[in-house]
């Protein structure tokens, strides 16, 4: 995988789950986001509005880089309803929703819905990925390019 493709959606799913090293800045991402999900659950009320900020801004990252990556066609037909950053931040909210779901007293039904949630927005970002990168789709350009350009997250995959 080259640094401008898409990780498929099981490189997504094992850096949601700490199964693989991110070695893409897209990956890199979703690790500091499902980290994130995970503190909101297990801190306090007062600090969730932070968590929640730091969230943001790695989505807004997220959003940074697949527009400065060249990664899709800007006028590819198609329009997303959401970014990228925005699918992969409900991966891994449902990513640390379902593995908390195996160790905490959840009934069987809604565990099985944490489950099938999160493999289904895995496959539809899988989806998503591939139409960006053949330049059937593309996703809203919501990211100001011109702020502070690379969180240390992103930049560790780059160099």
């Amino acid at each position: 995988m080259t640094a401008s493709q898409l990780p498929s959606k099981v490189l997504l799913v094992q850096a949601c789950t700490g199964t693989a090293t991110p070695n893409h800045p897209i990956l890199l991402a979703c690790r500091e986001l499902t980290r994130l999900h995970q503190s909101r659950l297990d801190c306090s009320i007062a600090n969730i509005p932070v968590i929640d900020s730091v969230r943001r801004n790695t989505v807004r990252e997220v959003d940074r880089w697949v527009s400065a990556s060249g990664t899709q066609t800007p006028t590819a037909p198609f329009l997303h309803t959401e970014t990228l950053g925005t699918v992969i931040d409900r991966i891994a909210e449902y990513s640390v929703a379902a593995q908390a779901s195996l160790t905490q007293d959840v009934r069987e039904l809604h565990r099985h819905y944490l489950w099938q949630r999160m493999s289904e927005l895995a496959v539809a970002y899988e989806d998503l990925a591939s139409e960006i990168q053949v330049g059937r789709r593309r996703v809203p350009e919501l990211a100001d390019l011109r702020l502070n350009p690379c969180p240390p997250i992103i930049r560790q995959a780059t160099t």
